[in-house]
């Protein structure tokens, strides 16, 4: 740990990927757990509902169904054979087209067979907006990992600083830090974000990108996120 700037530059593997501990209490999930996978994945969920442009209603009922689905089974369907997200899409799916159904827009179909052109199409379409929410997930990841590992002043400078461009001089007095220590905490933080960044690389196919490009994507999906936990406030109480 560096002791100075409260960062763990040594840090070799995603949080993301190496939650299993979570994964392994949902196998016999209580209420407690439960809530805490749905505040890890309920923005997920909603960003893959605004991509297939449910309305405010459907994706309500879109997570009700699903929180009901993993409530009942907890996540006894998941074998591990696949990725965690390749299982939890399938599941998110299959009720998006139940609900699809409801409203005439796919014909009754099985949820697991696609026969027509039209509906590998909607299939194909789906699978694309997972993977793309996937991805800016992980990269949100990040962030929140920062934020719980370094000091509020500290993240709080590197946001201010990074993400949001404000010069050294003026974070330094809204942190309380001073501009040099500013500059140093940015400076070991961007180092640490894209040491990180890499990492996922391994584990999920993320496309290249250098710092700048980084922090532009970083501070988009937080500014999409807090707008979707804005209209959505009701369901992340």
């Amino acid at each position: 740990m560096d002791e100075e700037y409260g960062f763990n530059f040594k840090w070799n593997e995603s949080k993301w990927l190496t939650r299993q501990s979570l994964l392994v209490r949902m196998g016999n999930a209580d209420e407690y757990v439960l809530d805490e996978f749905f505040r890890k994945y309920l923005p997920f969920i909603v960003m893959i509902a605004k991509k297939v442009k449910l309305s405010y209603q459907d994706t309500k009922e879109l997570i009700d169904m699903v929180y009901d689905d993993i409530r009942t089974k907890g996540i006894a369907n998941y074998s591990g054979k696949s990725r965690f997200h390749t299982w939890f899409n399938r599941v998110i799916r299959n009720k998006i087209f139940d609900i699809w159904r409801k409203h005439g827009r796919v014909k009754e179909i099985s949820t697991d067979d696609f026969s027509t052109q039209e509906e590998e199409a909607a299939e194909d379409a789906f699978s694309n907006d997972c993977r793309a929410v996937w991805r800016d997930m992980l990269r949100y990841s990040i962030l929140v990992e920062l934020k719980e590992e370094l000091p509020s002043s500290h993240y709080q400078a590197f946001y201010l600083a990074a993400v949001q461009g404000r010069k050294s001089e003026d974070v330094a007095t809204v942190s309380n830090l001073s501009a040099a220590n500013v500059r140093k905490i940015v400076s070991r933080v961007k180092e640490g974000m894209l040491l990180r960044y890499r990492q996922l690389q391994k584990e999920y196919p993320l496309e290249d990108m250098n710092m700048d490009e980084l922090l532009e994507k970083a501070q988009s999906i937080t500014q999409e996120y807090r707008k979707i936990q804005k209209e959505y406030s009701e369901l992340f109480q």
